[in-house]
């Protein structure tokens, strides 16, 4: 009978980190699991190390040379036996309990497609950082957050193993596969999603990750996705239009001009305003998304005080639902 998940783990040259990430897999509270690894032509000693584990559960595919990550994703697909299966990289660690809180979510709301979670990071020695990863929690925030950002973050995602491949990755995206397939998902109207608001998986931060290394040509990505979002809103725009639409999702640490200012406001009620035509996501999720955004936009230029007057400025109204989407769990 086949197991009840698959764990896959897509795998290229990760020799320093791939034992302590199939470990974290075998210590799940959670046992019927098959685990996935699809080498990606590694040229270390990764696969060694996946053949010195000896448990059953354990499932190898050699790709025999380097295909890239949406291929190697689409193989992962093809291989998965589990009803769901859950995402994680080669060089992350999921906590003891990620597979059975996922798997209770999925079998209780059968209407669900994927459900995430939050995550923390780690360093290249395995020390925790303070930093939570917070993505949105219910469907309708989730939606809406897309148009800015993945809102699920793929090392914290499982899913019914049977959606993701009716669907599968796109071959052309190099980055940010991970999203262009949920924004596919999303348009189709036909799934919903939603993120566990705790911490079920520590992602790894190092010198020799592919999204630090490639980040020119995750912005091509994201900016493709983008216009997709801004298309079916019919929102027109330009390429520095949609290069700030970029910044906006990663605005922590960014200084902020007053053009930049400027056009920020303007653009979230561009925004705001062509949703309520549209009626495409959830208007008071929007909202709430874009106060959010702005208030990170504009606490890189003003003071604290400053900010009181953001919400006349923003909604030109006093918007108490959206002050409280400030407070924590924030989604």
């Amino acid at each position: 009978m086949p197991a009840k998940i698959t764990v896959f783990i897509p795998v290229y040259n990760r020799q320093k980190y791939i034992a302590q990430t199939i470990q974290s897999v075998l210590d799940q509270s959670f046992k019927d699991f098959q685990l996935l690894l699809v080498d990606d032509g590694s040229t270390d000693n990764s696969v060694e190390i996946i053949r010195s584990f000896t448990d059953n559960r354990i499932t190898l595919v050699e790709n025999g040379r380097n295909l890239g990550i949406p291929q190697t994703r689409n193989i992962g697909l093809e291989h998965a036996e589990g009803e769901y299966l859950a995402i994680l990289d080669s060089d992350d660690v999921m906590l003891k309990d990620r597979l059975k809180k996922q798997n209770t979510f999925l079998d209780t709301h059968a209407d669900y497609a994927g459900v995430g979670s939050w995550s923390r990071y780690i360093d290249d020695h395995g020390k925790i950082k303070k930093f939570i990863v917070m993505r949105p929690v219910s469907h309708k925030r989730i939606m809406a957050s897309l148009i800015f950002q993945c809102a699920i973050h793929n090392r914290t995602f499982m899913a019914r193993t049977d959606v993701l491949r009716q669907h599968g990755y796109n071959n052309d995206f190099l980055r940010c596969q991970d999203y262009e397939l949920l924004y596919r998902l999303a348009a189709s109207k036909q799934y919903k999603f939603h993120n566990l608001p705790e911490i079920l998986v520590f992602g790894r931060k190092h010198d020799q990750q592919i999204t630090s290394k490639t980040s020119t040509l995750g912005d091509q990505m994201k900016k493709s996705i983008a216009s997709q979002f801004l298309a079916d809103l019919n929102v027109s725009y330009t390429d520095e239009d949609l290069a700030n639409h970029i910044r906006l999702a990663r605005n922590s640490g960014v200084d902020a001009d007053q053009s930049y200012i400027d056009w920020t406001e303007q653009w979230l009620h561009q925004l705001l305003h062509a949703n309520a035509r549209a009626a495409i996501y959830n208007h008071m999720a929007l909202q709430q998304i874009c106060f959010k955004i702005w208030l990170k936009v504009i606490s890189r230029k003003y003071s604290c005080a400053t900010l009181q007057l953001v919400k006349r400025r923003i909604f030109n109204s006093s918007n108490k639902l959206a002050l409280s989407y400030l407070k924590p769990p924030y989604y």
